[in-house]
């Protein structure tokens, strides 16, 4: 009949299923891992363009995935403060270039140059000299705004007449011509 062996193979063989069901039963029903939050991307660059890689594959999939939005969201927030930091130097950059232009201006406005010439292009006095000439420049600040007077012009006449145009019904009219007259044989 049956032997030794054989009774202790089948007596194995339903443990080993039974124990193998349980064990995918419990992996199943195992709680998922909590999506990483948005400090955790924050802090963790690799992790979180990985996430953002995996998650821009297929964006209509991962709309509702709450990892994918902590990455988005972490990817966001660096971005924005990045910006700032960027924007703050440019001002910084910026001021420092404003205050070299007023020093330059400065002494552009005193008529003296860095190496202590004239600057080019100083006014010798109030007015230049070649300015001195033109009445314009004589009676007025030279820089400032000058008023100009146009004489008012004479608006056009409003007697225009229209008249109605005088059309005969026979100059316009289409007079329809049949396609086929009794006195023309058709063609062959």
């Amino acid at each position: 009949m049956f032997s030794l062996k054989e009774q202790r193979v089948s007596r194995v063989w339903p443990k080993a299923v039974v124990t193998l069901l349980f064990a995918a039963t419990v992996a199943a029903c195992a709680p998922q891992p909590a999506p990483r939050s948005v400090l955790d991307f924050m802090e963790d660059g690799l992790a979180r363009d990985g996430a953002l890689a995996r998650c821009n594959q297929n964006r209509d999939a991962t709309l509702s995935d709450g990892e994918c939005a902590n990455a988005r969201r972490a990817a966001t927030t660096l971005t924005v403060e990045a910006e700032r930091v960027r924007a703050a130097e440019f001002d910084r950059e910026s001021e420092r270039k404003l205050a070299a232009m007023r020093n330059h201006q400065g002494s552009l406005d005193s008529g003296v140059g860095s190496n202590g010439a004239p600057a080019f292009g100083t006014p010798v006095g109030r007015v230049m000299p070649s300015m001195a000439e033109l009445e314009v420049y004589a009676e007025a600040e030279p820089l400032g705004r000058h008023n100009v007077e146009v004489a008012a012009a004479e608006p056009p006449s409003n007697e225009l007449e229209a008249f109605a145009p005088e059309i005969e019904l026979a100059d316009v009219a289409v007079i329809p011509r049949p396609f086929r007259t009794d006195d023309v044989a058709p063609p062959r």
